[in-house]
């Protein structure tokens, strides 16, 4: 975008569609925008595999025309992948041009001069091994840098308490910061918990780190896992494991940063930490998933994101609060009744999909949820590099070696996550959209009934016979959010591809009144 590379393609596309008598759809334009294509990345998660579904589930027609700069913008991988990619278009019925030299691929003239197929195996082959000689170079700079890391600072990302002169390539310490990273550890020697730190924290408005607007348990637990506070830099380079990026840490470079906490002391809180649940799983983990807004909705107040609580003994009620005033961070402490909420759902389901907004433009941009759950993974592989190098130091701990596999499963599961979402954000055509409404309807079905949700009524069952994940998988997919308006009563839904509905669930809040009373008159 900061070159000459989007203008481009777009005009030759343009001019190839009028030269050809040919009617170019600009609602249905797929960009993956800086991506490479050395690992075919795209046409796995990206765009390119959403013009794919799109292709098999008959919103692209057959007939259609692909058009691309030149064939390295479809693949620069490995030649057979890149071949079978190459391949898997045309035989779809799709013609293939490469618009740098109006050539036309498909099987019709593919089949009659069989020498187009060699030419574009011979462009997908070169196009490979530049990427391959980039990558190379790529990593021995890297290397270098890694070497000369107590010279001269690796990178400019650097924890919160320190700041960077770059003109000495020295690091300094924020005191101010730097104090309430000890408090922490010394709460946590304490054995005050990270939920109850981070409360404290937002009780007394201590200032948060960086852009977070208060204190997060997870980022208490980042703190007290991160080496830096001793001074111990952990380097990582990206390989490709099984097809897969991967962030691999490095040896620790000793006496990079100024540390701010004694060995000790982070030995100490390593070790209660060790021996407790792993921070990055819930109790809740393992079982099955009871909030089908879970991630989506969000507070009235302050748009943040509301969360499931149970109130009263035993298996108690569930209940929808807003997390920020759960931890303390302000906003009002109001519960919602869950099942209320989800039974308003399910009955006004049809009202709600059968007044669908048609949308504005398509390609939204990434949003909140994708960013942060981004943010997520980063900190994740972080913390997995450091348990990996705890395991080195502890002679192989039975703990550690559970946490590493409890943490690699999450990293798994959210980074299949946020490949659903990537690919679901760009694919919201009409047709995808309709799709989706009806997959959803079926997943809310009642086996036992044969009912569909059209007829139910009342309260849910406290298990109710649909697939909650699912279901959950779904409104994700159509919705960017759901405000839960209990100041009004109301349920608001926003569409992904523009648009919003709202329905009813309980009456509105009635304005508190002082009432005086006459001392005089009977109570």
């Amino acid at each position: 975008m900061r070159g000459d590379s989007f203008r481009r393609q777009s005009e030759l596309a343009r001019k190839y569609a009028e030269s050809r008598g040919l009617e170019l759809d600009e609602t249905l334009t797929f960009q993956d925008l800086g991506k490479s294509a050395y690992r075919s990345k795209h046409a796995k998660s990206g765009e390119l595999r959403a013009f794919l579904d799109a292709v098999e589930n008959g919103v692209v027609k057959p007939g259609s025309y692909l058009l691309v700069e030149s064939l390295d913008r479809i693949s620069r991988d490995a030649i057979l992948a890149a071949q079978g990619l190459f391949l898997q278009i045309i035989q779809s019925d799709i013609t293939l041009v490469t618009l740098i030299d109006n050539r036309e691929y498909s099987v019709e003239s593919v089949t009659a001069n069989p020498t187009e197929l060699i030419i574009s195996l011979l462009t997908m082959m070169r196009a490979h091994e530049e990427s391959a000689t980039k990558s190379r170079r790529l990593k021995a700079v890297w290397e270098n840098k890694r070497s000369k890391a107590k010279e001269k600072p690796l990178t400019a990302q650097i924890p919160s308490w320190l700041t960077l002169d770059k003109a000495k390539g020295k690091f300094k310490i924020d005191r101010t910061k730097a104090e309430i990273v000890k408090r922490i550890y010394q709460m946590t020697l304490k054995g005050i918990g990270q939920n109850a730190i981070a409360l404290t924290l937002n009780r007394e408005k201590v200032p948060v780190f960086g852009a977070g607007k208060h204190w997060h348990r997870s980022y208490i637990v980042k703190l007290l896992g991160n080496p830096a506070v001793v001074g111990r830099f952990v380097p990582h380079k990206n390989e490709y494991v099984d097809g897969r990026l991967t962030r691999v840490p490095q040896k620790p470079i000793e006496g990079y940063y100024p540390p701010i906490i004694s060995q000790e002391v982070f030995d100490q809180v390593q070790a209660l930490r060790s021996t407790s649940r792993s921070p990055l799983r819930g109790r809740h983990a393992s079982g099955a998933l009871r909030n089908i807004f879970g991630s989506l909705a969000r507070c009235p107040l302050c748009d943040s994101t509301m969360t499931l609580v149970n109130k009263g003994k035993g298996n108690g009620k569930p209940y929808l609060v807003c997390s920020r005033a759960k931890s303390g961070a302000g906003c009002q402490y109001k519960v919602v009744p869950y099942d209320q909420v989800e039974s308003a759902f399910i009955k006004n389901l049809p009202a709600i999909t059968g007044t669908m907004p048609t949308g504005g433009d398509l390609g939204i941009a990434i949003d909140e949820e994708i960013a942060q759950l981004q943010a997520n993974i980063d900190a994740t592989e972080d913390y997995l590099g450091e348990l990996l190098d705890s395991i080195a130091v502890s002679k192989g701990s039975p703990a550690i070696a559970n946490r590493i596999r409890e943490v690699e499963t999450t990293l798994e599961e959210m980074k299949a996550q946020l490949k659903d979402l990537l690919t679901q954000a760009n694919t919201m055509t009409s047709e995808m959209v309709k799709r989706r409404v009806d997959e959803l309807k079926d997943t809310l079905r009642l086996p036992e009934t044969a009912k569909t949700v059209e007829s139910v009524a009342g309260v849910p069952d406290e298990n109710p016979e649909f697939d909650k994940s699912r279901t959950n998988t779904l409104l994700r997919q159509l919705f960017s959010s759901i405000t839960v308006d209990f100041t009004q009563g109301s349920l608001v839904f926003y569409w992904r591809h523009g648009g919003e509905n709202r329905i009813v669930f309980a009456w509105p809040e009635e304005p508190k009144r002082r009432i005086k009373r006459n001392p005089k008159s009977q109570p």
